[in-house]
């Protein structure tokens, strides 16, 4: 398990780690630079020949610039670094008299004695180091500003990043279209400059310290590092984040609001399914979905069940929809909508391991009632529930069932019926989606899967963010496919409700994503539909 902090919190573990741990911020920044220029040693195939442009300003993410400016130049690199804020190179004593931190002014003068070459910022000048050098490739190294700028860029800073950006576009076409160019490649020192903003660096790699950053995974800002794997004659970039651990203490950790993110080594992790289990073992899964012609997402919803390792799926449909459920799922067991309903939903809800209620239920007066009678069922008999599409517009439109959920209820909404839910912009839910997941989750006492390109989880003590799948994921009958997916988990690696229901949505959200992902490999990521990512869970690696 990976951690993540925001921008703020990451300012106060520096802060605690400067103070309580008494480490000067020089050698925090002496690490930093090194683990930098560790990782641009590393991806170049031949360092020396590569320009490294250093874009710096005059804060302390200038100063790290700065300072891997030194240490590349001390072992022979090409080194140029571009000073935002200054025409002109200045001397020390109009360093000393600008706005620059004293860390800024101490790495300056080291710098200087290094050999470095320095430049003032005017626009164009990236471009013209560019098409100027004789090296077979540029690599900028982002290090305008850091995770302490809570706005968007502006001014010259705002002018430089166009203009990276708009270099990094035009090479690429030029690439792709067999033009011979000298590679260009961006680096971002801890955070692209202005990430989270529009006007945000696009930096093809970004070395952070310490943890990743929120602010690096939600969107927008995770729109500012490519998640392209780079391997050419001149540099190999096989991962677009890296964390380095510069030294900040632990226990600064513990006073700031972690947030998980699950690896791949979470899942393989799991309890081991049983290998002399029988379907009983495996759990059983109760799917209340499918109002009339309204097939297609109580069956991703079964299938994606099946595939991840549920032994028994179980679907109440319409008498009018058996016949099509038999030909798309026959593995599964349906029973009807028949009278007593209160009967037949609390008798299945008992037998059941795992509920899934809404998927193609639809809205009418009588869904509504089926939605009461099986959250009040699965109440009664504490049975982890999953509640998603017109459960929850349901929900939305009747505030009152909210009074029915208790501590097994899981609600899985996209970012429209979120903001039914809530009553709040959608765009707004977008911006802050971190916080309102947690205010429901905590508000309700319920687990709360808050989907969107980087998913949110939350239960109130636990948030994780989901940084797995692709594009492809953008269409009908996906989220049902998840729904399935958190159902198979509970049943076959969380029955004894050993882990969090976070934990198991979280997994469950890292499984769907990885489908996704295998998908690609066969497929573009736009070709890909719900079935496409139900056959990917065979491939994702479950224990």
């Amino acid at each position: 398990m990976k951690y993540a902090v925001s921008g703020k919190d990451m300012k106060y573990i520096d802060k605690y780690t400067i103070e309580e741990g008494k480490i000067p911020s020089l050698v925090l920044m002496e690490r930093a630079a090194g683990s930098v220029c560790d990782e641009l040693i590393k991806d170049c195939t031949e360092p020396r020949d590569v320009q490294f442009l250093l874009i710096c300003g005059k804060g302390n993410n200038g100063a790290d610039g700065i300072a891997i400016s030194k240490i590349l130049a001390r072992n022979s690199m090409d080194v140029t670094v571009i000073l935002m804020g200054f025409d002109n190179v200045p001397g020390i004593d109009e360093a000393e008299n600008s706005t620059c931190t004293k860390e800024w002014l101490h790495q300056y003068k080291e710098a200087i004695s290094a050999g470095v070459n320095f430049s003032g910022y005017k626009e164009g000048i990236i471009e013209k180091y560019y098409k100027n050098t004789k090296k077979t490739a540029t690599i900028v190294v982002d290090a305008m500003v850091g995770i302490g700028l809570k706005r968007a860029v502006s001014g010259v800073v705002l002018q430089a990043a166009e203009e990276i950006n708009n270099i990094r576009t035009v090479n690429t076409i030029n690439i792709n279209n067999g033009r011979y160019v000298p590679d260009f490649y961006v680096y971002g020192v801890d955070v692209p400059s202005g990430v989270g903003y529009t006007g945000a660096v696009i930096c093809d790699k970004v070395v952070t310290f310490g943890c990743a950053k929120t602010e690096l995974l939600l969107l927008p800002g995770c729109q500012a590092v490519s998640r392209t794997k780079i391997k050419d004659k001149n540099i190999c970039i096989d991962k677009n984040v890296v964390i380095k651990n510069i030294g900040f203490l632990n226990e600064a950790y513990k006073n700031v609001d972690l947030i998980s993110l699950v690896e791949d080594k979470d899942i393989k992790s799991l309890p081991p399914r049983d290998d002399f289990g029988n379907k009983g073992t495996f759990g059983k899964v109760f799917v209340v979905a499918g109002s009339e012609g309204m097939c297609g997402a109580g069956y991703f919803a079964a299938k994606s069940a099946y595939r991840t390792g549920a032994g028994l799926v179980k679907i109440l449909t319409r008498r009018e929809n058996t016949q099509i459920y038999q030909g798309l799922i026959p593995e599964a067991v349906l029973a009807v909508y028949d009278e007593p309903e209160g009967k037949l939903i609390a008798d299945n809800v008992e037998w059941s391991d795992v509920v899934i209620l809404g998927p193609g239920m639809g809205q009418s007066d009588e869904s509504v009632k089926i939605l009461r009678i099986t959250l009040m069922a699965a109440k009664k008999f504490d049975k982890r529930i999953i509640i998603d599409a017109d459960g929850l517009n349901i929900i939305s439109s009747h505030k009152e069932l909210e009074e029915l959920y208790f501590g097994k209820v899981i609600i899985t909404p996209h970012i429209g019926e979120m903001s039914r839910l809530v009553n709040i912009n959608p765009a707004v839910i977008k911006e802050d989606i971190l916080n309102v997941a947690k205010r429901y989750a905590v508000k309700h006492k319920i687990t709360v899967v808050l989907k969107d390109a980087r998913s949110v989880i939350a239960n109130g003590n636990d948030t994780f963010i989901n940084a797995y799948g692709n594009s492809g994921m953008a269409k009908a009958g996906t989220g049902d496919v998840l729904t399935g997916i958190i159902a198979g988990i509970s049943c076959v690696y969380n029955k004894d409700e050993i882990l969090t229901g976070a934990y198991t949505a979280a997994v469950a959200c890292a499984v769907h994503g990885m489908a996704a992902e295998k998908a690609t490999e066969y497929m573009n990521a736009g070709s890909i539909m719900a079935t496409d990512i139900i056959d990917g869970i065979c491939k994702v690696e479950l224990p």
